[in-house]
């Protein structure tokens, strides 16, 4: 699985390793956030003010206007973490480590939910019949398991690239699987109930050794796929209608049709 975009290098530990470039936020920096935090909310209520004063002949602008005020509340949001009383005591985590690759290109590290015991990137295969064409098209559909922020998910491109690579050469749905092992603490569970409201998310980070890479077959399509809409009045059964499934941009342009 490597390939030069890869951060291929030797990791003994890599979770000690990880936290030695964890980094604590200087009280300066806490104080200069909480002057930026005012100014940003003074300035979004001034944005709010001309937004709802515009006359008819400044309505052009409304579109900047809250493009200004999307940024303003982005902004907003991040100084507010940096300036609260308990996340000002947790050390700032560098996503870095996520991007370390061991020699045959498999990450160290993976990220967990909370709620799930298993991770998963996937590329995953679909044949559909296409009565237009006497035949059937493959899909693929890329899923991951956690949801991953857009940061976290671009730590493992180059992984998601290679899943790609695999499943696109052998024509089958390929999965790249790891699974969570073991109990967590008591005081550990009790502290990120107590730290959720804080987090968008809340996930596990861990070593992995015994990375899963599967292929399966994918279905052929039946020869007359056609679906039928079956509905139920208390008595009997009755077919209501019956269809041929569309692709995304076909359903797209019977919306723009019935418009």
């Amino acid at each position: 699985m490597a390939t030069a975009a890869q951060n291929i290098i030797t990791v003994r530990n890599p979770i000690k390793s990880a936290l030695r470039l964890l980094q604590s936020v200087p009280q300066t920096r806490v104080e200069q956030a909480a002057k930026q935090l005012v100014t940003v909310v003074s300035s979004i209520a001034a944005m709010n003010d001309v937004a709802k004063n515009l006359i008819g002949c400044e309505k052009a602008e409304l579109p900047e206007i809250r493009r200004k005020l999307t940024e303003l509340k982005t902004r907003e949001k991040q100084l507010k973490s940096m300036t609260d009383p308990t996340l000002v005591g947790m050390p700032i985590f560098s996503l870095v480590p996520l991007t370390w690759r061991r020699k045959d290109g498999m990450p160290y590290l993976a990220v967990f939910s909370i709620d799930s015991e298993k991770f998963e990137i996937a590329m995953v295969g679909e044949r559909r019949y296409r009565a237009d064409r006497g035949g059937s098209e493959l899909s693929w559909q890329r899923t991951f398991n956690p949801k991953l922020s857009k940061d976290v998910l671009a730590c493992y491109a180059d992984v998601v690239e290679a899943v790609a690579k695999k499943a696109r050469s052998s024509r089958k749905t390929t999965r790249l699987r790891a699974e969570f092992r073991g109990m967590m603490p008591t005081t550990v569970k009790q502290r990120i109930k107590e730290v959720k409201p804080l987090f968008q998310e809340i996930f596990i980070v861990t070593e992995v050794s015994d990375w899963k890479m599967e292929t399966s077959p994918i279905p052929a399509p039946p020869k007359d796929p056609d679906p039928l809409v079956v509905g139920f009045d208390g008595t009997s059964y009755r077919l209501i209608a019956k269809f041929d499934t569309t692709s995304i941009e076909e359903a797209a342009a019977d919306y723009l049709n019935l418009q």
